[in-house]
């Protein structure tokens, strides 16, 4: 079986990759395949290296963010974000989709120290609010840019390599 990743499906882990079981590689017009990798490569060569990597960087970050600031750690955690992204659209050999799972984890990492700093700032009695805003905050986030991503794919025909 084959894992087939479109540019126009790059996304924030190789979790959220659309698999083709035996099919062939996704049609979308005018999109190239990027990158095919067996399923037992993505399971057992690049996806574990976001989760061997994120118990380091939660270990780092949390200390750091503590003793020197939060929003200088959460900023880490963006770029990571940023990393991941850049990889996924650019990063074609497997050392490429390794290091784009550890900018990955460093992300999220940097989720935890965000939810620690929420804290830190909230008083205690509008947790719960605080709590349920940055969940809300988060899912919709995430529905409207797939929204905005099927909408530029689709019905604009755009295309993330240009």
């Amino acid at each position: 079986m084959k894992t087939v990743v479109a540019p126009h499906q790059a996304l924030p882990a190789l979790t959220l990759v659309s698999i083709a079981h035996g099919t062939s590689p996704i049609n979308c017009a005018n999109q190239s395949l990027a990158v095919v990798y067996l399923e037992s490569e993505v399971n057992n060569e690049i996806y574990p290296w976001s989760t061997f990597a994120y118990l380091p960087f939660l270990l780092l970050l949390g200390p750091f963010a503590e003793l020197y600031s939060y929003r200088a750690a959460i900023l880490f955690g963006i770029l990571g974000r940023v990393v991941t992204r850049i990889m996924l659209l650019y990063g074609t050999t497997m050392t490429e989709m390794q290091i784009m799972q550890v900018a990955y984890a460093l992300g999220t990492a940097a989720e935890d120290v965000f939810s620690a700093y929420v804290y830190y700032v909230v008083p205690t009695k509008d947790y719960q609010w605080a709590t349920s805003a940055i969940k809300a905050a988060a899912l919709i986030s995430c529905v409207l840019s797939g929204i905005l991503g099927d909408i530029l794919v689709v019905e604009v025909d755009a295309s993330l390599k240009g």
